[in-house]
């Protein structure tokens, strides 16, 4: 009798044992039975993501991102406490007189967002005849017709307002002026990525969905593949509101990069989805046996790409 009752105690454990699931087991399990919740809720999600990513700011100011320790950014600071760190910018005017690279002067430093404007006029009269100026003191701002300035602005090198004095002072002289420096260098790099990047955006999407409809089996494979990627961009951009805005470099290539690096997951489940189907096995437990055996490759490849992004940033 004694024997019974263990073996009986035996097999109760034994059948408990069976029973118990891993937390993988439960997750997989909940994402099938309750795939038409989960479904919702990402429909929802990427409706906020979608607005979110609105919101979130563009910076095209690189030094922000520089370590406290480092002696540019040290230095940075110091000027910032001292003089200020404005944005900067030099003007080139073709085909004018003395007189008139200072008639021009005035109109720039009269722009909103415009601090001061250096050139000759701070050491050397204007209003004396060319010919009695010495050529020495004046050839490093006026020289065969061309009048060179140095801008300086109210904000620094990336804001708004220093973009709308550049644009009134490009508006101004048209193709008589010509600007550069690090104002100028950062309102090109916008304007650069944002008339671009769509286009390398584009091109990616058309050349993945061209790969694809020839190496899948389905022509509807490739538009799934391409919403669920549309999707996890959507999520990762809405994301970076909790930064309040995030670096030119990021918000350009973080989509086409995206693509690039996590396209692989959905075939890799999808492939292995196929496989159990054509086994006969029908929806759910074929979509379950593909999760147990996509998940471990899935997520070794995720870490994998998670400590490579880790190391590159550090």
């Amino acid at each position: 009798m004694i024997e019974n009752k263990n073996n009986k105690g035996k097999k109760i454990m034994g059948d408990g044992m069976k029973k118990h699931k891993s937390f993988i087991d439960i997750v997989i399990e909940i994402v099938v039975t309750k795939r038409r919740i989960i479904e919702k809720f990402f429909m929802v999600g990427v409706v906020i993501s979608a607005a979110l990513s609105l919101l979130v700011g563009t910076n095209y100011d690189l030094t922000e991102y520089l370590p406290d320790w480092a002696p540019v950014e040290q230095g940075i600071h110091v000027m910032e406490d001292h003089f200020g760190y404005p944005g900067s910018a030099r003007l080139m005017i073709d085909d004018v007189s003395i007189y008139e690279a200072k008639t021009y002067k005035n109109q720039v430093q009269d722009l909103d967002g415009v601090d001061t404007v250096s050139w000759m006029d701070s050491t050397v009269s204007v209003y004396e005849s060319e010919a009695f100026l010495n050529t020495h003191d004046i050839e490093d701002y006026y020289k065969d017709g061309h009048a060179v300035m140095d801008i300086l602005f109210k904000e620094g090198d990336s804001n708004p307002k220093t973009y709308e004095a550049l644009e009134q002072i490009r508006q101004m002289f048209g193709d008589k002026g010509h600007l550069s420096g690090p104002a100028v260098d950062n309102k090109n790099v916008e304007e650069s990525l944002e008339n671009e990047m769509p286009k390398i955006l584009a091109f990616g999407v058309f050349a993945i969905l061209a790969i694809l409809a020839f190496t899948t089996t389905s022509w509807v494979e490739p538009l799934l593949f391409m919403t669920t990627m549309g999707i996890a961009i959507a999520f990762n951009m809405g994301s970076n509101i909790i930064f309040g805005k995030i670096s030119f470099l990021s918000a350009s290539v973080a989509a086409v990069l995206q693509l690039a690096v996590a396209m692989d997951y959905s075939i890799f489940l999808l492939h292995t989805f196929t496989r159990e189907r054509e086994a006969g096995l029908d929806i759910e437990p074929a979509m379950v046996n593909a999760l147990h055996e996509a998940v471990p490759s899935i997520m070794a490849s995720g870490v994998t790409t998670i400590i490579g992004f880790v190391a590159w940033r550090s």
